[in-house]
């Protein structure tokens, strides 16, 4: 009888999910829509400060994947909207990150707030340089529902912030 019980028991395991699939309400809010970039001192890049909040609206807690584990931002990623170039926006930085398990957590209906200072343009080809200075853009950042960052990232839409526009000082 304990082992027709025990069986039972196990075959019912077997349909549960392998993660939560509750789902998940995040924003990501930046401070302003338009942002005026400055040539940065004694160089040829420009670089504005962007303030963002990113909400965890439910019950579960999120993670922001960092590149180090005592690093205080998460890693962040500069999306173009429009124009259109193969460039992509020229604030994106390289990132080269060693594997870890210390992702940022903000707990549920907590929130966090970041400030960046992004600089671009980060890569050049042949003297040129690429991406978009001016544009509208998103901030996209790694965010995911489970702490190992394997196998539970959230859509892509709960990942971007809303659009803002970038412009050069004259």
């Amino acid at each position: 009888m304990r082992l027709a019980a025990l069986a039972l028991l196990l075959a019912g395991c077997s349909f549960l999910p392998d993660h939560d699939t509750t789902p998940i309400h995040v924003t990501i809010q930046t401070d302003r829509t338009q942002y005026t970039a400055q040539r940065e001192p004694g160089t040829q890049r420009y670089g504005f400060t962007l303030v963002t909040r990113i909400e965890n609206r439910n019950r579960h807690w999120v993670y922001l994947a960092r590149c180090r584990p005592d690093d205080l931002h998460p890693i962040y990623g500069i999306e173009l909207i429009e124009p259109a170039d193969d460039g992509g926006a020229a604030y994106n930085t390289a990132w080269a990150c060693a594997g870890h398990d210390h992702p940022i957590a903000i707990r549920p209906r907590g929130a966090r707030t970041d400030t960046l200072h992004l600089v671009g343009p980060n890569a050049w080809s042949g003297g040129t340089p690429l991406g978009r200075l001016e544009g509208r853009f998103r901030l996209y950042y790694d965010v995911s529902r489970c702490r190992d960052e394997v196998g539970c990232p959230l859509p892509d839409s709960l990942r971007r912030s809303n659009a803002f526009d970038v412009q050069l000082t004259p």
